[in-house]
């Protein structure tokens, strides 16, 4: 009981409590017309390759899941995982096409990261920093592009 009044009442409300308080503040919740064109803004911007941020919202949790391990496939694939992955397609393709099981799921495997990552927080932290070095270097190439198209 000392946990909830720690918390406070709107909190320990709940979303609907919450919701009420800021309509006691003064906020007007948002019109049918203003919910539509948020809506409209999502889908015009991009969240990750082929998908923006609207289509994402819109997926299921798995699916979601499903969208962030092809993203994180191609760190695995530059780390070299599919050598070492219990996964006969990945070895054969030499790079990562592997998807989490639904006893992967249960396991507590990342569930943004393909199976050969497991749940390994070396392996995660490496798939990051991989992740993170592509992308800067997708940006080098592009500022090269637009220099060189200026000129």
């Amino acid at each position: 009981m000392w946990a909830l009044r720690s918390i406070g009442a709107t909190h320990a409300a709940g979303p609907a409590g919450w919701m009420m308080e800021h309509v006691r503040k003064g906020m007007a919740m948002k019109s049918e017309e203003e919910r539509r064109r948020e809506i409209e803004e999502e889908d015009r911007q991009l969240f990750m390759p082929g998908l923006t941020y609207g289509e994402y919202r819109r997926l299921t949790e798995r699916e979601q899941h499903r969208a962030y391990q092809k993203f994180t496939q191609l760190p695995a694939t530059v780390l070299g995982y599919w050598k070492s992955c219990s996964l006969s397609p990945c070895r054969r393709a030499k790079r990562c096409k592997g998807f989490l099981t639904e006893a992967q799921y249960e396991e507590r495997y990342h569930r943004a990261c393909p199976p050969c990552v497991g749940n390994s927080v070396e392996r995660h932290a490496e798939i990051v920093k991989t992740l993170n070095a592509l992308l800067e270097r997708a940006k080098e190439l592009q500022r090269a592009r637009e220099e060189k198209g200026r000129k």
